[in-house]
């Protein structure tokens, strides 16, 4: 609709602050002039809300006492070019809550699609807040008609997929049905009020002195009778104005200091002494509740098993006491009685050491602490001279067979499950210290931590200082992660590991893959010194990604050689020491097998830089660095890939390094060396392909290990290493491209929806409002998309919708696809519109491209018609446009208007540029325009049943 102004009339389209908006700015209507009434009758309340006083009256019109008022209508316009006001609907339907401007309808939209869910109203509301002398706050209530009880549980986690944070109501109600007024009208005066204090069954009382007094502060800012601890601050109806009064209260009432970021990432009172108070615990805090800060608990009892444990036991039901990790220190000369003191101390401090595991029933192992483990006077230890074993080439089978039989009496039951041995007579005036230690009490972090400890204890230090997290709180840490897991992750791992199971056995079947774990082939590859230098240093920079994505680059490149297949599978180790929602928790110095594995998916291209990003896009990708895997999925055979691979890093000596009394430099610091068989022969295990690398001494060195031939093994190896010296040869011309913000944001593009389907329907929106971050954010990076969408589906045919520019974004990603080898199926587009630049020459409009048109205008899929079309022809692509016969004229400027009759008047909008019109079908949508569709029920159902029909 638009409106003409009459001479007797003045209309502005304005703000809330009552400015005046510019040409094409959206803003409410105010009329003013001698057709504006006094007053509503008898209601003085909403008189004074509607007639305000007149901000625009001149001078001239006060001295007359006319336009002295003006009325507030509610409704939306904009002033348009020619000076008419286009109406564009109510603001009855929008809300400003915590400054986010909100559509009701759209979430009445979604609760009403909920299953079960008949009917339903959202209002926004103000908190009574009586005695207070505080201004009121927004929230949000979604009324809702159903003939069945409902899990509001199960409605708020739908609600919370389909809707951003701020758009889910703070509450929920049932009720019998919607109250209307005589005109029909939605009686919103009828509705019930919400108590916030009256939810008893989710309350949750404070626990100590602490919690009592938050609850106290929060209720009065909130102005609700009752708070519990794990009731959220903005769902109960708080901003950023309350939670600017929240600091204020904290530090005036508790003399603490917090910031308002803390009241917005902590929104419970659980969260934020969790979060902020124990992370800045002292002894007011102290005093005020019993707040366990972390430092390491007293360790004894039972300590729940870590995800990688679990595994070992599952796994390794023989050979499994010989699984272990040795490592050497290289030392000077050291004096046997201090270092046996110092070994002493360390045992003592480092807990792991006096874990031990039992076995319960036929499979199942628990561990525990055996408070037993001490060694208040001879510790056991071993020396040797290696001098004694003579120089000949026998001399290092001698020494191996001596370091494999000091490991291969451990008992993971009954102990030991670690031996430590003192060797000399190296030449250069060297030593080692040697450790092995049973894997599941170890990891290569907790090398560094015994290397570094044990020189400070060895060098005098009374005590290594306050205990970090022990590992038993970080086990139940793990687990509670486990529990309170985001379902964004949980299908994220489920449609990565859909695959794994049938590339397991491609992998078998058709590389001449042993059954047998006994029948291994081993080899390795070694980069020199300046090839480690320059991978380490340069190529990172260069290639605008970290070491591991370049390592995996080159492993992916020789996967393919090896399977032919450009995608393929990887179980990659990771160290597990992640942040995983608990500040408190430090186990920077904490010795343990922290490991995680999880699947990641490698996808190559032809071209080595796009290669680099695809693999940098898909470990970005990965939630929290894999350490949800294991809690949510498990380590099942059948959901790791069969090929492994681990890069621990570097080994180096330069953190280690103390002048000695003599003035001479003692340096201690990992090396490698003979460490004797850290493993029963027959526990390799169910992987096909193991690789190992780490980069000692300046030199990068992976170990292969396969069940393949042998040749096959080398060319895995030799492929390995020649990518490795391509991406070397190939920095200093590396042009990496625009850097991509993989940010959690961009972590899941698209909102899954009946995740376990067989076939799967990509839906893409149109490209409406914030058109140039629309264009700039997503176009450039389809690619990326693309490569979100194989984690979701592997395989083709894939099938897409799309409406308007979605419609286009659809053809463009399914081209790409389908260029890269990937079959399509359906490309259903409802009324896209193609070639939009041509359509602005031929309408002469090439100067007036609108802000939302900009993205079409600026975009069109660069295909080759011919090859293409031959695609088409021979896959069987169906390519569908639901096209609009109709223009409603009152929602569009005039230049809009000419464009979208120039597409009511083309054959295919234009798509017959790109593809020959006789692979398109045709669906007329006769009584609907390019957006009143999706408000005609019948259109929606022809279109729906139509979809369903061709995904069977």
């Amino acid at each position: 609709m638009v409106l003409r102004k009459q001479q007797s009339q003045a209309m502005k389209g304005s703000t809330i602050s009552l400015n005046q908006l510019p040409i094409g700015a959206i803003g409410e209507l105010y009329i003013g002039g001698i057709g504006v009434a006094r007053g509503y009758l008898n209601r003085p309340e909403l008189t004074a809300e509607r007639f305000l006083p007149n901000p625009f009256q001149t001078d001239e019109e006060k001295q007359q006492g006319k336009n002295a008022r003006i009325y507030k209508t509610g409704d939306l316009v904009r002033w348009l070019r020619n000076g008419e006001l286009e109406y564009l609907g109510r603001n009855d339907f929008q809300v400003k809550i915590r400054g986010l401007r909100i559509e009701l309808g759209e979430i009445e939209a979604v609760l009403s699609s909920y299953q079960g869910v008949n009917r339903s109203v959202v209002l926004a509301k103000d908190h009574k807040k009586q005695n207070t002398g505080t201004p009121s706050t927004n929230y949000l209530v979604g009324y809702y008609v159903s003939d069945n009880d409902i899990d509001e549980s199960d409605l708020k986690l739908f609600m919370q997929i389909k809707l951003p944070d701020y758009m889910i109501p703070n509450r929920l109600m049932r009720i019998d049905k919607i109250p209307v007024t005589i005109n029909g009208k939605l009686d919103a005066k009828a509705l019930p009020d919400i108590d916030f204090s009256a939810d008893e069954s989710n309350y949750c009382t404070p626990r100590n002195e602490l919690e009592v007094k938050l609850c106290e502060i929060w209720s009065d800012i909130l102005g609700i009778e009752k708070v519990g601890i794990t009731d959220d601050f903005f769902r109960l109806g708080g901003d950023s104005i309350g939670s600017l009064r929240i600091v204020g209260r904290i530090e005036m009432d508790l003399d603490l200091h917090v910031s308002v970021k803390d009241v917005f990432e902590c929104r419970t009172i659980e969260s934020f002494c969790q979060n902020v108070f124990k992370k800045n615990c002292n002894e007011k805090i102290r005093k005020l509740c019993d707040i366990h800060c972390y430092e390491q608990e007293v360790s004894n009892g039972e300590v729940p098993l870590l995800p990688i444990q679990e595994w070992f036991f599952m796994k390794y039901s023989t050979g499994m006491s010989h699984w272990n990790q040795a490592f050497l220190i290289e030392t000077p000369i050291l004096d046997q009685d201090r270092l046996e003191d110092s070994l002493i101390k360390l045992i003592d401090y480092h807990d792991a050491f006096k874990l031990r595991f039992k076995r319960v029933g036929d499979v199942k192992y628990f561990q525990y602490y055996d408070d037993s483990v001490n060694f208040p006077g001879i510790l056991p230890f071993n020396h040797l001279d290696v001098s004694s074993l003579g120089q000949s080439e026998n001399s290092v089978i001698l020494l191996r067979d001596i370091l494999t039989k000091w490991q291969s009496q451990f008992d993971i039951e009954k102990g030991p499950l670690w031996a430590i041995g003192y060797l000399n007579g190296f030449a250069e005036g060297r030593a080692q210290v040697w450790f092995a230690m049973h894997h599941l009490i170890v990891d290569t972090v907790s090398w560094r931590i015994i290397c570094d400890d044990l020189r400070r204890l060895y060098d005098g230090s009374s005590n290594l200082g306050k205990k970090g997290s022990s590992y038993g709180e970080w086990s139940r840490c793990v687990q509670s992660y486990g529990t309170r897991k985001s379902m964004t992750e949980d299908v994220y791992w489920r449609n990565l590991v859909r695959n794994v199971c049938c590339f397991n056995d491609n992998l078998s079947k058709h590389n001449g893959a042993s059954a047998s774990r006994l029948a291994t082939n081993a080899t390795s590859i070694t980069l020199n010194t300046r090839q480690t230098c320059s991978l380490l240093r340069d190529c990172p920079h260069a290639y605008g990604s970290n070491i591991n994505g370049l390592l995996l680059t080159a492993f992916g490149y020789a996967l393919k050689e090896l399977t032919g297949d450009r995608i393929n599978y990887v179980t990659l180790e990771g160290h597990g020491r992640e942040d995983i929602g608990d500040d408190n928790m430090d186990i920077s110095r904490t010795v343990g097998w922290f490991t995680t594995m999880y699947p990641v998916l490698l996808e190559i291209d032809d071209d080595l830089m796009r290669s680099i990003m695809n693999i940098k896009a898909l470990l970005m990708q990965v939630p929290n660095k894999g350490i949800g895997y294991g809690t949510i999925i498990g380590y099942k055979d059948q959901d790791l890939p069969r090929v492994s691979f681990n890069y621990r890093g570097q080994f180096e000596a330069a953190s280690s390094t103390r002048s000695s009394n003599s003035g001479k430099d003692r340096r201690w610091y990992l090396t490698d060396g003979i460490v004797g068989d850290e493993r029963a022969e027959r526990a390799f295990g169910d992987d096909v392909i193991a690789v190992n690398g780490l980069c000692m001494k300046g030199q990068m060195r992976f170990n292969i290990t396969s069940r393949l031939t042998s040749d096959r093994t080398t060319q895995l190896a030799n492929s390995f290493k020649s990518k490795l010296e391509d991406i070397i040869r190939d920095r200093f011309s590396a042009k990496p491209p625009i850097e991509i913000d993989y940010s959690n944001d961009f972590e899941q593009p698209f909102v899954l929806l009946n995740a376990d389907s067989d076939n799967i329907l990509f839906i893409l929106p149109p490209g409406d409002g914030g058109a140039e971050s629309y264009f700039n954010n997503i176009v450039p990076h389809l690619s990326s998309y693309k490569l979100y969408i194989k984690l979701i589906q592997l395989n083709g045919p894939y099938n897409f919708l799309g409406w308007s520019f979605g419609g286009v974004l659809s053809f463009e990603i399914a081209r790409q696809l389908n260029n890269a080898g990937d079959p399509v199926a359906n490309i259903l587009m409802i009324d896209a519109y193609f070639n939009m630049s041509k359509a602005y020459l031929e309408i002469g409009k090439m100067n007036s491209v609108d802000e939302v048109n900009q993205i079409n205008y600026s975009y069109l899929p660069q295909i080759d018609n011919e090859a293409f079309a031959l695609n088409i022809a021979n896959m069987n692509i169906k390519i569908v446009l639901f096209k609009a016969n109709l223009v409603k004229e009152g929602y569009l400027l005039n230049d809009q208007l000419e464009l979208f009759k120039y597409y009511i008047n083309t054959t295919s909008n234009c798509l017959d540029t790109l593809v020959n019109h006789k692979y398109i079908q045709l669906f007329q949508m006769y009584d609907d325009s390019h957006f009143s569709w999706v408000s005609n029920k019948e259109q929606i159902v022809k279109i729906c049943n139509y979809v369903a029909s061709i995904l069977k």
